[in-house]
């Protein structure tokens, strides 16, 4: 039996809850990057790589640690998961509905809300943005659509390279010229 849902969360304590989670987010991908490439010796790209994969570790688990421990009514978009049939005799894993959107996941329940604005899209989707855009990928997969999953996928790192290359270009052309 599902719970009802609970009031809405109020908008300015999710943006707080965003927002410090972005804080601690960005403070920590900024340290984790310097951490590598000072302790490790790693270059750049491979320290931020590392925090990109490390990311995607950590939104997976918290996905499934705020839904677990919070959603004990409500349905799992997981439930048909490998990962799920080992949870099954839990009793906290929740049963229902297996097609409801990631957003909605979290409205049932103000402590899942708060959680989630603050670890996945505040101190996650700060520390690394590839956690969510890895995220919404599995998340096109399960739904049966790989073309879409495809697409998001090389279209994002296409699309990325290509912004990249003209934010470089127009930069470099507002940065003042230098009369020596």
């Amino acid at each position: 039996m599902s719970m009802p849902p609970s009031a809405p969360v109020p908008l300015f304590v999710t943006i707080l809850a965003v927002g410090a989670g972005g804080g601690v987010g960005a403070v920590l991908r900024h340290a984790g990057v310097e951490a590598l490439q000072a302790g490790l010796g790693l270059p750049p790209f491979a320290s931020v790589m590392t925090v990109n994969v490390l990311g995607c570790f950590a939104i997976g688990f918290a996905f499934v640690l705020i839904e677990g421990s919070y959603r004990r009514g409500g349905g799992s978009r997981l439930r048909h998961l490998p990962v799920s049939r080992e949870l099954e005799d839990r009793a906290w894993w929740p049963e229902g509905d297996p097609t409801l959107p990631a957003v909605d996941l979290f409205r049932f329940d103000f402590r899942a809300e708060v959680l989630a604005g603050f670890f996945i899209t505040g101190l996650l989707g700060a520390l690394t943005t590839f956690s969510l855009f890895s995220l919404q990928n599995v998340e096109l997969l399960q739904a049966g659509s790989p073309g879409w999953a495809a697409f998001n996928a090389i279209g994002s790192v296409t699309l990325g390279f290509f912004a990249v290359g003209l934010g470089l270009r127009a930069g470099h052309r507002w940065v003042p010229r230098s009369s020596g």
